[in-house]
């Protein structure tokens, strides 16, 4: 998982870091969404001292949980431990990416922004099959665009922010415990939407936000099993220099 999982994460931040225009019509984020309680707070650590040595708020950080909508003959779909410490936990269900765009700078009430993004996806879940447990890792890179409006004046301490993305699914990596080769030829591509409210400006609840991703299409190519993840979860990144 890892040799797939870190050159993407290094490419994500050398490309943000070294794009970080100081110019306020240049939207630009790093996301980090993890699944495990230990994951979220390292990263929100990492990231405080990242967002402080740039004087940006350049990464994003979310706690997330996937419910899988999961329909097959006689199995289920069972989660790794979200506060465990093995890497599988620490990793179970994470999502790295960034946000690359344009957002208008108007005195007035309303501002409005677009971007593209590219997101890295690892899902991992067990499946039990009576007396078997299945171990699945499904890593996917997520292309696509969003639209985003905010509400509140620029003197306002907080804004409420909204954003609709559209995401193509590409599977990259599907492995299934004890079988050595990469299985991703049983996967399909398709389209996921992704939807945020959260709050901006120079408050104190700036950054804190929640969000959905909502997956249109089975994961499958099988007519018998049926696999959508849908995932949510809550933002919130330190901005050190505000404490």
């Amino acid at each position: 998982m890892m040799k797939h999982f870190l050159p993407f994460l290094i490419a994500i931040f050398g490309v943000s870091l070294t794009s970080n225009a100081k110019s306020p019509f240049f939207f630009h984020r790093i996301d980090i969404n993890t699944g495990n309680l230990y994951t979220f707070a390292a990263s929100n650590l990492i990231t405080a001292g990242i967002n402080k040595v740039t004087n940006d708020r350049l990464c994003d950080n979310s706690f997330s949980y996937t419910i899988y909508d999961y329909d097959a003959p006689d199995s289920k779909i069972k989660d790794y431990n979200r506060v465990g410490e093995s890497i599988r936990d620490l990793f179970a269900d994470t999502s790295v990416g960034t946000r690359l765009g344009y957002q208008s700078f108007n005195l007035g009430f309303f501002n409005w922004g677009i971007y593209g993004s590219a997101h890295y996806r690892i899902n991992q879940f067990k499946i039990k099959e009576q007396d078997i447990t299945i171990r699945n890792n499904m890593q996917r890179l997520q292309v696509g665009a969003g639209l985003m409006v905010s509400f509140g004046t620029m003197e306002n301490e907080n804004k409420l922010i909204l954003e609709a993305g559209i995401r193509y699914n590409l599977p990259i990596y599907y492995h299934i415990s004890n079988i050595e080769e990469n299985q991703k030829a049983l996967m399909k591509k398709g389209i996921s939407s992704h939807y945020s409210i959260r709050m901006g400006g120079l408050g104190p609840l700036k950054g804190l936000g929640v969000f959905l991703e909502v997956p249109h299409y089975n994961m499958f190519k099988s007519d018998i099993i049926s696999l959508k993840p849908y995932t949510f979860g809550l933002t919130y990144t330190i901005m050190p220099w505000d404490m």
